[in-house]
């Protein structure tokens, strides 16, 4: 009798901590790395531009379906060029007005979208750049300060 209780116990305790590992599990989403480089000046026609690089990683060993990446700018001098993903899959790029929405039907592990952002130089001008997806994931924005090179 005194087996069949231990027995008992030990199930519903292995039970236990099985939901609880298999709940986190579940719950651990894929990490995006956003990186918007430092804005490099170019005179192009008499005006001056700034020229940063995005890049838009999956850090994680998950993969994150259906990402919208929606990049804006508040004057319409907005061009999005240059743009690739890494291990060569396909996405649709559309403009509107002074944004550009780019979809990407799946980002792998270690997989990244690679672009080039011409906005109009003006006083604080910088593009927003906004992460979306159906799915849970944890965004990390970056920015680098410096062109350093080494």
């Amino acid at each position: 009798m005194l087996s069949v209780i231990k027995t008992a116990i030990i199930t519903i305790i292995i039970s236990f901590i099985s939901g609880v590992l298999l709940d986190t599990y579940k719950n651990l989403a894929p990490k995006i790395i956003c990186t918007l480089g430092k804005g490099t000046l170019k005179n192009m026609n008499g005006k001056s531009y700034r020229e940063y690089n995005l890049t838009v990683k999956n850090a994680s060993r998950k993969t994150l379906h259906d990402l919208n990446i929606n990049i804006q700018d508040e004057i319409e001098s907005i061009v999005v060029k240059d743009t690739r993903i890494k291990k060569g899959l396909r996405f649709n790029l559309n403009k509107e007005f002074n944004e550009y929405n780019i979809t990407v039907p799946f980002l792998s592990e270690n997989d990244e979208f690679i672009a080039t952002i011409i906005v109009e130089e003006t006083k604080g001008n910088k593009p927003y750049v906004a992460l979306r997806s159906p799915e849970k994931f944890r965004k990390t924005y970056k920015e680098i300060k410096s062109n350093k090179k080494s």
